[in-house]
């Protein structure tokens, strides 16, 4: 019984014999093909190193765009801080400017001294601060930007501090100045109702009109009401006393022409009448014949001479006495 024999490997690579009687075919290598790895990893490389290029450039570039965002910030800010401490000097100097008379105030125009002291400090400090602004040049580095807009902003607080130091001095030594203004003003309108008061005392029954001293007594009245009044009160009170006062005068003048032409100046009464003068007395007579001796006549009280009848008794308004029965001289 025949018995076929399947070659094994061995005989198959030492050229055995196979069924055909033909020589046994090599199998195709299964690896990598000599020379194509190389080519593969230099695309590889050459893609990592472009991507390393292009990645590299990407990065300066948004460097280059975020640098160039920073520096136009520092820039603005600058220029900002730049505006605002020009702003605060403006106004510092402007305060200055309306403020600076006020140097001139004596001592003896305030009621507190120490105002003008302090006003003079904030004054002096003004002047002696820095009068300029950091500038702000678009050339200029980030680092150069951001230290001139730090700059501004310093200058624009001291500026502010300095404007406000100012202008409380000077509203503080304003209110001491008008402080003594009201009081000198109550002082002169006290003075004033005082010597109001003395004329109206005086022009008693020395005026022709009295609704005068009427109107004189209400200007003393609310005048003396002034004590916690505004300076316009007070002056327009002073200028009410015044004319009051000028109404008086002139009405006493009035009183005085008119008594004057009428032939009866005033005795200064309270009444105003002027006194009436006792009449003057007639001329004695003289008797042409010399008087002849008579025997002393006896007095038995009613042969009182003539020098007595004429005379009068003073208390009787200067007429002469006369009795019944008897002829009386003339008055």
């Amino acid at each position: 019984m025949r018995t076929d024999r399947v070659p094994d490997a061995a005989e198959d690579a030492a050229g055995g014999a196979d069924t055909g009687g033909r020589p046994a075919v090599a199998p195709a290598p299964s690896g990598p093909v000599s020379g194509g790895g190389g080519r593969i990893a230099a695309v590889i490389v050459a893609f990592a190193v472009l991507a390393l290029l292009l990645a590299g450039l990407g990065g300066f570039a948004w460097w280059r765009y975020r640098e160039g965002r920073l520096h136009d910030q520092a820039l603005s800010s600058c220029k900002r801080e730049s505006r605002l401490a020009a702003s605060e000097l403006d106004k510092l100097e402007q305060t200055m400017t309306g403020r600076r008379q006020l140097a001139d105030i004596g001592r003896n125009e305030v009621e507190k001294s120490s105002t003008i002291d302090d006003f003079r400090v904030a004054l002096k400090q003004a002047e002696d601060a820095v009068h300029e602004v950091p500038s702000c040049l678009g050339d200029d580095s980030r680092k150069t930007l951001d230290e001139a807009a730090s700059a501004s902003l310093r200058a624009a607080k001291a500026y502010e501090d300095r404007n406000q130091a100012l202008e409380s001095t000077a509203r503080t030594l304003i209110a001491s100045r008008d402080a003594k203004i009201l009081d000198d003003a109550r002082k002169a309108l006290s003075s004033q109702r005082e010597r109001a008061s003395s004329l109206l005392s005086d022009s008693a029954g020395k005026v022709a009109d009295e609704t005068t001293r009427d109107a004189l007594r209400e200007a003393i009245d609310r005048a003396g009401r002034m004590d916690s009044g505004s300076l316009a009160d007070c002056k327009a009170e002073g200028d009410s006393l015044s004319k009051a006062m000028d109404a008086v005068n002139a009405s006493m003048r009035a009183r005085a022409e008119a008594d004057a032409a009428g032939g009866r100046p005033s005795d200064g009464s309270k009444d105003g009448h002027a006194n009436v003068r006792a009449p003057s007395l007639p001329p004695r007579r003289q008797n042409v014949n010399p008087p002849r001796k008579q025997a002393p006549a006896q007095n038995d009280g009613g042969d009182e001479s003539w020098r007595e009848k004429l005379k009068g008794n003073v208390s009787n308004g200067g007429k002469p006495v006369c009795k019944k029965g008897e002829a009386c001289g003339i008055g």
